[in-house]
């Protein structure tokens, strides 16, 4: 990963009078007549607490970009099948994919856009703050999406969230944006973490209870067994104690998001972009996929 810059420091993708960039054939087109595959945005000022939560959060992006967990991979995989099925039949598409991420390749998600794969002519954007790798092998704006509707005209069909809508401060704001940016019939395809008590518990009931049955042997499973009724048990109780004490005063959990969703607030949540037509739970994970249906 290379050329790391601050969100919103860097240059107008126009020329400044008032024109703005189009998208054509997987490129921009610029003010000047000249065509680009990477667009930065010069917006206002990042307010400090965002800028500090996005600096907190790029360690981790960093982390996992080689190597995430088997549990992530198994989820990319759940969502590009999701995407996969609401672009099935559709053509000469414009997606924008908001919080790509900083890789040069396309998200483990986004496959489905690699131009050697498809043959419907639907093009891929990705959308991030951070600059991330200095070339890219799609079409890439660096910004904020709140900034995004000055510099360029109306393009986009699908508008993806994977799992970056809790990193935005503002909902409302950001599905101001996703209207202006949207053409006639537009959709947004979201990927979002719950925090219920119940999905994550039955997620860590499958940790251990796996490993309490692979050896029947007396002794051995006694020992395993205390040790999740007395320690395992107890320390996931309280933390979820916690969690829910936080969630219900409306405090944050960690230094990296905004937002922590779960069943009951998630569809306040989208209700700001429009309509929920779909939705969808992967089985035995905290997380829901759900398409929402632009307004006209």
């Amino acid at each position: 990963m290379t050329g790391r810059a601050a969100p919103g420091t860097s240059d107008l993708p126009h020329d400044g009078s008032g024109h703005r960039a189009q998208l054509a054939d997987a490129r921009f087109r610029l003010a000047n007549g000249t065509t680009s595959r990477r667009l930065t945005l010069n917006g206002p000022a990042a307010d400090p607490e965002w800028a500090a939560k996005q600096a907190e959060a790029l360690p981790h992006y960093e982390s996992d970009i080689d190597r995430p967990p088997a549990a992530v991979e198994a989820l990319y995989r759940e969502f590009e099948n999701y995407i996969a099925r609401f672009l099935y039949g559709r053509r000469d598409l414009a997606v924008l994919d908001v919080g790509c991420g900083i890789g040069a390749t396309l998200p483990p998600y986004a496959g489905l856009f690699d131009p050697g794969r498809s043959t419907v002519g639907n093009a891929y954007v990705g959308l991030d703050p951070f600059a991330g790798a200095a070339v890219r092998a799609y079409p890439f704006v660096q910004g904020r999406l709140e900034d995004l509707p000055g510099a360029i005209e109306p393009a986009f069909d699908v508008f993806l969230f994977a799992t970056s809508l809790d990193h935005i401060r503002s909902l409302e704001d950001t599905a101001a944006a996703v209207r202006k940016l949207a053409r006639p019939g537009a959709h947004a395809i979201f990927w979002v973490g719950l925090r219920d008590s119940a999905l994550l518990g039955r997620t860590l009931g499958a940790t251990h209870l796996q490993p309490l049955f692979a050896d029947l042997e007396p002794i051995a499973f006694l020992g395993r067994w205390l040790k999740l009724a007395l320690y395992d048990l107890p320390r996931h109780y309280a933390y979820f104690y916690r969690q829910n004490r936080r969630l219900r005063h409306g405090r944050p959990l960690d230094r990296l998001h905004f937002h922590y969703f779960t069943s009951r607030t998630v569809d306040r949540a989208l209700r700001p972009f429009g309509e929920v037509i779909d939705r969808f739970a992967p089985p035995g994970s905290a997380d829901l996929f759900a398409t929402v249906r632009l307004p006209a």
